[in-house]
């Protein structure tokens, strides 16, 4: 059983997400925290975005998603992270703060989202096509891999 919290939520704890970005950090190329201090990183999301955290039964957070939907001007919506640990991956999480998302943006009155993730990176990027998010750029400016642009007009 998965709980989704927002960092409204009184059980929302910045250690847990710093603890789940250090794990998941072998996985960006180059690491994310050789681009970031993620903490640095944590609280600009903590001030400035959205955040959805997925919690299992034993309140562990497994994964989240933080967006940045507060750009009233051009009314585009940003994804900044999207990452489930790996042993909890297929169960259905990244779909339900994806959706989550995509409503949030929807409400606050966004037109657009737009997400970069790595070329390689197949199963994120069929995960935002299933969502109706289009590829609209390549931009090669990380190490070893190209990165796409994908957008969702809502």
């Amino acid at each position: 059983m998965i709980s989704f919290k927002t960092k409204k939520s009184k059980e929302y704890d910045k250690k847990d997400v710093l603890k789940l970005f250090k794990v998941l950090d072998s996985y960006f190329e180059p690491l994310l925290s050789q681009r970031v201090n993620l903490q640095e990183y944590i609280n600009k999301l903590d001030q400035y975005a959205t955040m959805v955290l997925a919690y299992n039964e034993s309140d562990i957070l497994t994964g989240l998603i933080a967006f940045y939907d507060n750009d009233q001007e051009n009314k585009e919506a940003y994804i900044t992270y999207l990452a489930v640990l790996p042993e909890f991956q297929g169960n259905g999480i990244a779909n339900k703060l994806l959706e989550y998302c995509v409503m949030e943006c929807q409400k606050k009155g966004m037109n657009l989202i737009s997400v970069e993730t790595w070329e390689n990176n197949v199963p994120v990027i069929q995960l935002y096509k299933k969502f109706g998010f289009e590829v609209k750029d390549k931009v090669a400016d990380r190490i070893n891999s190209n990165s796409l642009k994908l957008r969702k007009e809502l």
